[in-house]
């Protein structure tokens, strides 16, 4: 599948059923209103700079914050491959503080699947260094896509 018709799917899924998503739905007007990319490498990617109303400790965004845009991310890359899933186990890993204000990059890709579970890998970078990593389970629900919709 190539780039191009990953992030056409992607697209088409994601208005279709995160619409009002927190983080990526672009009809939630509180949200983050994230745009995932997808990439070369089969991973998807976003980047974003939160604000102070995100903070748990002063200057730090707040750890139930970073491990939904992880969460957002690993939904987003089955998205594009035409898989819709729910988080079946997420699993994570804070390295450091990932601070207010400065840029950061989340990205995720599918490492493994066996029938309708998959495994996926996220992180988040600043200034190219990786402050949180999660590993995630996913369980397939195909009756989440309405039928008779063509997605690619």
């Amino acid at each position: 599948m190539t780039t191009r018709i990953r992030q056409h799917t992607l697209d088409i899924i994601q208005k279709q059923l995160h619409y009002c998503c927190r983080l990526c739905g672009a009809g939630n007007q509180q949200g983050f209103k994230l745009k995932f990319e997808a990439c070369e490498d089969g991973s998807v990617c976003t980047q974003f700079t939160c604000g102070k109303e995100y903070a748990g400790y002063e200057n730090q965004l707040q750890g139930g914050v970073i491990s939904a845009l992880l969460d957002s991310a690993m939904t987003n890359c089955l998205f594009s491959y035409e898989k819709t899933a729910v988080t079946a186990e997420l699993k994570i890993r804070y390295r450091k503080p990932v601070l207010i204000g400065v840029n950061a990059v989340v990205r995720a890709w599918i490492d493994g699947s066996f029938s309708k579970l998959f495994i996926v890998k996220a992180e988040l970078l600043q200034e190219a260094e990786v402050k949180v990593k999660a590993i995630g389970k996913f369980i397939e629900k195909t009756d989440l896509i309405p039928k008779g919709k063509n997605i690619a």
